[in-house]
């Protein structure tokens, strides 16, 4: 029989350390992961970003266009005196 220290030791050296070295790989593999994936959050947050910003000012400029044009085509049917039906309007 042994003793219980040599147990012990024995317990530690077989199960413990191996274990807890496989653990600690584990959670550096999990930590080095989580890392990469905040990066391509990041990474994803400025693209949509910049994406909106890309959208945001083609609408401004479609908007922009639309209001000339709209202008533009009121011009012409007063100058050519064109009317819209009855209750009904060519343009606002």
């Amino acid at each position: 029989m042994t003793d219980p220290l040599s147990t012990l030791t024995m317990l530690l050296s077989d199960v413990i350390l191996p274990n807890l070295k496989a653990v600690q790989v584990s959670q550096s593999e999990q930590i080095a992961a989580n890392d990469r994936l905040e990066l391509a959050i990041e990474d994803l947050r400025t693209y949509m970003e910049s994406q909106f910003a890309l959208l945001s000012a083609q609408l401004t400029a479609c908007q922009a266009e639309l209001a000339v044009t709209q202008a533009a085509l009121k011009a012409a049917q007063r100058q050519a005196g064109i009317r819209a039906p009855e209750g009904k309007l060519l343009i606002n």
